[in-house]
């Protein structure tokens, strides 16, 4: 995670970047945004001073690679942030987007850990038992089995607390809280830990664990990091980067804000790792496309309530039609597409005619809508979603539907408006946890943030709930 700031002295004391322009020591470090920064030191001709910004910036995709002391390769990618040089010093300080040290060895790698901040405290972790003597075993424990890793040295780990997922179409892995006393202290730190005896995963396996875990968790969780572990615990590879959200956003901010946790677990209730892996397997087997649903639902952990309505209201639109055109009986079409097209092929020659007679420009456009008349379309597509599933949604998550369009559409919204904006998103919210768990026909119950309490994924928000909670959040503004 890069915890501590890293001070590189590289090969020989000193590495020859340009003519007259050499580069003896690098620090990486994290600012207070928790971004990767470097600062770069060396030696120029005082009469070139000025090529040293001009230098930085020429380098083909702003990429280094450089060998440290200890003959590592050393990788970065930048962009300039300021420099200063005073007669043959130069300073140079570096917005990083990612550093890499060392190389993948797929060879020698025992486990590999990837590490995020945004996590969540609700889900309760299980404590871990290991040990740190000389030649000893760490050990995870759990009720299903014991993970065991040789280590030939002193092994201090960091991990307060885990669980393990154990899906039937991925290979296991384990989620680790990483411990408080690591920065930023704003933020819960974790990792997600895949290990050679479980089989390692790939790519798109990663991203959907995340997504999974980020659903799961009520908070998108922001990748910082990965590392690589021989057998003996020693670091073999390590790659860094800045948290990948936009400037405009306020990162701090975003690591302190409640979840949104579609599922809640009392204390000592681990049912969490088989539904982790009910959800992961499910979204695997499908036929559904959870992965955009999932990362409309991800991004709009990040956003205030105004956008974020309109990512929620996305990702329901686009998991009621993707699920209505993989798995519906056929109602949620006016007629068969190809009953529709033989019906109407002679008169789109002429609607096209006419068009261009009339000299519209995007014709195309519009014979696409003319095409596709034979779907049911918006609310009523919608509906029948609702319908499909055996969702009723109550007058709560009806009136919450429509809050969307104002700014999606550009609409002026009043005052009072945007102050219902923020409990209208959370059942907006509630409603969309319920559709991907029925779709996913997960059993379980979901966790209602109005009442406070375990929901049969059938129920609707009760309006009792919601206006005791309405009328508390009014008390407070009138303050």
């Amino acid at each position: 995670m890069l915890e501590k700031p890293i001070g590189i002295c590289l090969l020989g004391g000193d590495y020859l970047l340009e003519n007259n322009i050499n580069l003896f020591n690098i620090i990486f470090k994290r600012n207070e945004n928790y971004e990767l920064i470097a600062i770069l030191n060396g030696f120029i001709d005082e009469n070139i001073g000025c090529k040293v910004n001009n230098f930085f910036k020429s380098i083909e995709d702003n990429k280094i690679v450089i060998k440290s002391l200890n003959g590592q390769d050393i990788t970065f990618q930048y962009n300039v942030r300021n420099y200063i040089y005073h007669q043959v010093h130069y300073a140079v300080k570096l917005d990083i987007l990612y550093l890499r040290i060392g190389e993948i060895d797929e060879e020698k790698v025992e486990w590999k850990s990837r590490w995020y901040i945004n996590g969540s405290d609700l889900i309760l972790l299980r404590n871990p038992i290991y040990t740190i003597e000389m030649g000893s075993n760490f050990k995870r424990l759990n009720d299903i089995g014991e993970l065991s890793i040789n280590t030939d040295s002193e092994f201090n780990h960091f991990v307060s607390s885990y669980f393990v997922v154990k899906p039937d179409t991925l290979n296991q892995f384990v989620v680790s809280k990483i411990s408080d006393k690591f920065n930023p202290e704003w933020s819960t730190k974790m990792s997600i830990d895949f290990f050679r005896e479980f089989g390692f995963h790939s790519k798109e396996q990663i991203n959907l664990i995340e997504n999974v875990l980020s659903f799961a968790f009520g908070k998108s969780l922001i990748d910082i990091g990965e590392s690589h572990f021989d057998k003996n615990g020693n670091l073999i590879y390590y790659k860094a980067y800045s948290p990948r959200i936009s400037h405009t956003l306020n990162l701090k901010h975003i690591c302190e804000m409640g979840p949104n946790c579609p599922l809640f677990y009392t204390f000592f209730d681990m049912r969490h790792e088989t539904d982790l892996a009910f959800i992961i397997d499910k979204c695997e087997e499908s036929n559904v496309n959870y992965y955009n649903v999932f990362n409309y639902l991800r991004e709009s952990f990040n956003l205030p309530p105004l956008s974020e309505i309109v990512l929620i209201a996305g990702a329901l639109d686009f998991l009621s039609e993707n699920w209505l055109k993989n798995n519906s009986s056929g109602k949620h079409e006016h007629m068969p597409q190809e009953d529709f097209e033989n019906l109407i092929s002679y008169e789109l020659d002429s609607c096209y005619e006419k068009f261009e007679e009339y000299g519209v420009k995007r014709i195309d456009d519009l014979m696409d809508n003319i095409k596709g008349a034979y779907e049911k379309h918006g609310s009523k597509k919608l509906d029948l979603f609702f319908d499909e599933l055996g969702i009723v949604p109550g007058k709560i998550e009806d009136s919450a539907k429509y809050y969307r369009h104002a700014p999606a559409h550009g609409k002026i919204i009043s005052l009072k408006m945007a102050r219902k904006f923020s409990l209208r998103v959370i059942s907006y919210r509630l409603l969309l946890n319920r559709c991907i768990l029925k779709s996913l026909n997960f059993e379980g119950f979901y966790w209602d943030f109005f009442s406070k309490s375990y929901k049969n994924l059938n129920e609707s928000i009760d309006k009792k709930d919601f206006n005791r909670l309405q009328d508390s959040v009014k008390f407070i503004k009138d303050i």
